[in-house]
């Protein structure tokens, strides 16, 4: 019998590694990421987001809340580091995301097409060349919104919708785009509650025959 710990382990430890080395080889330490370090850095040691804005007042207009309190939270985490270590620092979120999002999509495809077909579509997303690229988008976590999006997903399929708004709030902090989700989230919603109510009337009627 195989193993699920074991198998999506090795998922998320491979995919890791291609994503880290990709990241660090083909996006690693050009001009872009020196500013959003420094960047970083900066929230961080200030202690405040809002006094970084006069320094950085047109690089944060654009940019939401969820990127700022994750950028200050890797600038205090990265004090005395080097340049070079801030950036991967700061590749690692969307690499765990991307892990994250592996190992989800086998965990919940193995309940339904079982151990082999859940690995291999969970490897394929890995090794998509957009789920590569997303980790190297500048100034921005879209492997993370990906990971928040997926997870509210499975929580709303899963009857859990306190849970799913908790999850979809972050996703929202994070990119005002999640907000692109909500009309099918509510509209699965809406169809789940009428096809319950249905199957309960249904159910009272064949008891009281």
């Amino acid at each position: 019998a195989s193993n699920p710990a074991m198998i999506a382990s090795i998922l998320a430890i491979g995919t890791g590694l291609v994503n880290l080395i990709f990241l660090l080889s083909m996006f690693g330490f050009g001009g872009e990421m020196t500013n959003l370090v420094k960047l970083a850095l900066n929230l961080g040691q200030k202690g405040a987001v809002q006094s970084a804005y006069t320094t950085y007042a047109s690089k944060l207009a654009t940019t939401a809340p969820g990127v700022v309190y994750i950028l200050s939270i890797i600038g205090m985490a990265g004090k005395g580091l080097e340049v070079g270590d801030v950036a991967i620092l700061i590749r690692l979120v969307n690499v765990l995301a991307t892990m994250a999002t592996v190992v989800m999509i086998y965990l919940y495809g193995r309940k339904y097409v079982g151990d082999r077909q859940s690995t291999i579509y969970a490897a394929m997303y890995a090794l998509l060349p957009i789920t590569l690229l997303m980790g190297g988008l500048d100034h921005t976590f879209t492997a993370l919104l990906v990971a928040l999006l997926v997870g509210a997903m499975i929580l709303l399929v899963e009857k859990k919708y306190l849970l799913t708004y908790l999850v979809f709030a972050l996703a929202i902090v994070l990119d005002v785009r999640a907000m692109a989700l909500a009309p099918l989230a509510l509209t699965y919603m809406g169809y789940r509650y009428y096809k319950d109510d249905s199957d309960s009337h249904a159910c009272s009627k064949m008891l009281l025959r």
